[in-house]
C-alpha cells in the first residue's frame, strides 16, 4: 500500500493548533499587534506547537506563541545569538496568554518577540526553482549549502560548553539504554551498533555544544538567489584524524537515534524503535542509505 500524502494547509494548521489552547487566534492577532505597530502576516508554513506572525512597518519582526509546556529558554536564545550572530534571532520574551486553570487539557501561550531573518526555507527554494536534482546546477547549489551549514555548525564547536561529568554520564546512560534497544531493528543494523556502544566513551569525550535539534528542510534559511546558509573540518582547524573518526561515529549515533525511533516529540510517551513495516519503511530507507549502501553511506 502507498503512502498517502496530505497536502498542507495552513488554516487547517492553525485550527489544529488553537484547539490545544486556551486562547483564540484573534486574541494572539491582537496581541502582536498591540506588542508590535504595524502590518501582521500569519507565517506560511507554521508550526505543530505554535502559532507566528510576521509583524511590523516592514514585517521585520515575528511574534511567535508557544505552548506552555515548550518554552523557548531566553538564556539559550541568547547564546545562539552570541555564538551564531546573524544566524540566530535576537529574542524576547513577552508574557503568558491565556489561564493556567482550564479544566480541559488546553494549555495559555507564551508570548515572544524576535528579529525576523529574512530568507526562504530550504524547502521552499527548491519548490520554487524546479531545478532537476541530478543536473550540474543542483549540485552546485548543494556544494553551497553544505559549505555553509559546515561553518554554522563549526562556530558551535568553537564554542564548547562546560557541563559538569553527571550530565556526561546521563548522556551515557540514555545513549547506553537506547542502542540496546536498537537491536529490534533488522540484523543487517547490529554490527553497527555494537561498534557504536564500543565508541560511546570516545564521543562522550567530544566537546559539548549548543546545537539545533530540528534542523530540516523547513527550519534551515537559505538565501533564495544564492542559496548559501570550506568544510567542517577546514573551519575549525587542528583536527586530529581520530577526533575526525570520532566525529563520524557521533554523525551515525545521531542517525540511529533519530531515524531508528518513531516520532519523538517533545511531553510526548517514550519513543519506540521503527519496525520495518508501513509506518517505519520510510526511516528505514534512510538508515540503510545512509548506514549500508556502499553508494550513498556516510564515510
Amino acid at each position: 500500500m502507498a503512502p498517502v500524502f496530505v497536502e498542507y494547509s495552513m488554516d487547517e494548521g492553525i485550527a489544529e493548533f488553537f484547539s490545544k489552547t486556551t486562547s483564540s487566534q484573534a486574541e494572539c492577532n491582537n496581541r502582536a499587534q498591540e506588542l508590535v505597530v504595524g502590518s501582521l502576516v500569519p507565517v506560511a508554513v507554521q508550526g505543530v506547537c505554535s502559532y507566528s506572525v510576521y509583524a511590523g512597518p516592514n514585517l521585520e519582526f515575528v511574534v511567535q506563541f508557544r505552548l506552555k509546556w515548550l518554552e523557548l529558554k531566553i538564556e539559550t536564545s541568547a547564546l545562539a545569538r552570541r555564538i551564531l550572530g546573524e544566524y540566530a534571532p535576537d529574542v524576547t520574551f513577552k508574557d503568558q496568554l491565556g489561564d493556567d486553570s482550564d479544566t480541559d487539557g488546553k494549555e495559555p501561550l507564551l508570548v515572544y518577540v524576535m528579529s525576523r531573518i529574512r530568507a526562504v526555507s530550504h524547502l521552499d527554494f527548491v519548490l520554487s526553482h524546479s531545478i532537476p536534482s541530478n543536473s550540474p546546477e543542483f549540485f552546485a547549489l548543494r556544494k553551497t549549502l553544505m559549505t555553509d551549514i559546515a561553518r554554522f555548525f563549526a562556530r558551535s564547536w568553537n564554542h564548547p560548553q562546560e557541563v559538569d561529568s553527571a550530565f556526561r554520564d546521563g548522556l551515557r546512560q540514555r545513549f547506553e539504554s537506547e542502542l540496546r534497544l536498537l537491536f529490534s531493528l533488522p540484523e543487517r543494523f547490529h554490527p553497527i551498533i555494537r561498534s557504536l556502544q564500543g565508541s560511546l566513551p570516545a564521543i562522550l569525550s567530544l566537546p559539548m555544544v549548543l546545537v539545533h535539534k530540528d534542523f530540516g528542510v523547513c527550519n534551515i534559511l537559505v538565501d533564495d538567489a544564492t542559496f548559501n546558509l570550506g568544510t567542517f573540518r577546514n573551519e575549525v582547524g587542528g583536527l586530529s584524524d581520530e577526533t575526525v573518526e570520532t566525529i563520524k561515529a557521533a554523525r551515525v549515533l545521531g542517525q540511529l537515534l533519530s531515524r531508528g525511533f518513531a516520532c519523538r516529540l517533545a511531553d510526548m510517551p517514550p519513543a519506540v524503535p521503527i519496525k520495518d513495516d508501513e509506518s517505519g519503511r520510510y526511516n528505514m530507507l534512510y538508515l540503510d542509505g545512509l548506514l549500508l549502501n556502499p553508494a550513498t553511506r556516510f564515510t
